[in-house]
Order: C-alpha cells, then structure tokens, then sequence
C-alpha cells in the first residue's frame, strides 16, 4: 500500500505533507484540538461526572489504549480505499463521506459490515445522548434555576420533570434544522469541536487544578476563546482570513494565555471546595497507598 501510493504522490506517505492541506501546521492543530482538547468536549466530560466509583478510572487508561488501538485502523480505509481506485477495483467515491461505507460493503463479509455499522450507529447514539443531556442541564440547572430563580432549588421531581420536556423540546428543535438546515448550522458543527476546545479546555484543565488560577481568569478565558474560535471559523469560511493553523488551535492558546495572564493579574481567592477536593483527595490517596 504504501509503495502504491508513494508511487501516486511521496506526500501520501510522509506524517505531514511538504505541500498541501496536510502540513505540520495540520499536524500541530491535529494535536491541539484532538489530543490535548478531547478533555474540554461536554459529551466526554460529561461521562466521567456518570462514574459511581472513582476505582474505576484505573482502568479508563488500559481500555482506552485497547480500543483505541482497534478503531484506528478504520483511518486505513481512506489510504487502502485510495489505493484500490487506483487499480481499478473500486469505484471512486462521489464523497469522502462514502469512503468508509463503500469500502467496508465492497470488501468486508455482510456480518462484519453489519457489525461495523451497528458500532457506528451505537457510537452516534452515545453521543447524541450525552449532547441532550449537557443541553438539558444547562438550559434548566444554570439558565433556569441560577438566572432566572437566582439559585431556587427545585423539588427534585420537578426538576427531572423540566428537563424532560426541555430535552424533547431540543430534539424537536434538532429535527426541524435537520430538515432544511440553513449555513450557519453547518458552520456550527464543523467549528464545535474548536469552539469547545477554546472555551472549556484552558478552564477545566488548569483552572480547576491551579489553585492560583481566578474566577475572573476563567470567564476571560472561556468568553476570548469562544469568540476567537468562533470569529476566526466565520472569516475562514468567508475567505476573510485562511490561517495556516485551525481556528479552533489558535483559539485555544489564546483562551490559555488569557487564563495564566488574568489570574495573575488578579487578586487569588479563598477556595474551600478547592481545599476541601484535594485534603479528601490526599486522604484517598494514602488509604490506597
């Protein structure tokens, strides 16, 4: 395979191409975005909150490398899939959307094809569910009760109640921009990755493990990130500015500078959920120990 393609262009097989959209510029956003900013998405974050035991997590490690390992290989499509229009024996896809899927029915047995489809619809599901739920607690825990009620705290039925139908009312709301989804929607979802990222990584990151870290520094930091990335996806897609590196990456180390920079220049505050976390977190440790 990859003779084949270094046959097609030397690039194909480089970790970074010397011309074209894969540069070192992609290589160092690949990274900032989708290593370093996988903790800052509320769908994953959000997981780790649905943990009864905290033991558990010595396995996240292992099974997370295993699986990893395993869904990996699906990147292989693309290259072996390249290869194979090459030769002839496979026709060339009108979309890289349908390269996965062609290659997978063309080349792999029904069963496995069918078990690799569940696995990405069961994958989609997940995530769906974990994006309802981060949008329902938002709109009624912080919206609601901390804005509007100014902190009231509900009877626990009504509560679940109110989130039901919020969660229905944003399914609804998904399916109707699903059907006849205006510009800004798509933009939305191809820069959401980066948004998030710049907005929540810095915080979540640093801010809750930096005991000198503000709270000023925090709503600097996710509100210059949000608008960074954002503002910087809108004028790449208007051909305003193409930076070399993603939006979302450059975003992301200017909401970092902001967060370091502010708390610095502000007073530190007393934190007795911060002291309290890391003395029960020092005692857990010494009784594993």
């Amino acid at each position: 395979m990859n003779t084949e393609l270094a046959n097609m262009n030397p690039n194909y097989v480089q970790a970074w191409h010397t011309a074209g959209p894969i540069s070192i510029f992609a290589f160092i956003s690949y990274f900032l975005l989708y290593l370093l900013g996988h903790q800052g998405q509320p769908h994953v974050v959000s997981k780790f909150y649905m943990i009864k035991k905290l033991t558990m997590l010595k396995w996240a490690a292992l099974i997370s490398a295993a699986t990893y390992g395993i869904t990996v290989l699906l990147w292989f499509v693309g290259l072996y899939s390249k290869v194979m229009v090459e030769r002839g024996m496979m026709e060339a896809p009108a979309s890289p959307d349908l390269v996965a899927p062609m290659f997978i029915t063309q080349f792999f047995s029904p069963v496995v094809a069918g078990l690799i489809f569940a696995a990405v619809m069961a994958a989609i599901m997940s995530t769906s569910e974990a994006f309802l739920l981060v949008a329902s607690s938002a709109i009624v825990r912080d919206l609601y009760q901390q804005i509007i009620k100014k902190g009231e705290q509900l009877p626990a039925k009504k509560e679940l109640a109110l989130s039901r139908l919020v969660t229905l009312g944003v399914i609804l709301l998904t399916v109707l921009l699903s059907l006849n989804p205006p510009d800004l929607v798509g933009w939305l979802g191809n820069a959401s990755w980066g948004i998030f990222v710049a907005s929540l990584v810095p915080v979540l990151s640093i801010g809750i493990w930096w005991k000198r870290a503000t709270r000023p520094a925090a709503i600097w930091s996710a509100s210059l990130g949000f608008l960074t990335s954002f503002g910087l996806y809108i004028l790449k897609v208007k051909e305003v500015y193409v930076p070399q590196l993603d939006t979302g990456a450059i975003a992301l180390i200017v909401s970092t500078v902001t967060l370091i920079a502010v708390s610095f220049l502000t007073r530190p505050e007393p934190n007795e959920r911060f002291d309290n976390a890391m003395s029960d977190r020092v005692s857990e440790d010494a009784r594993a120990s």
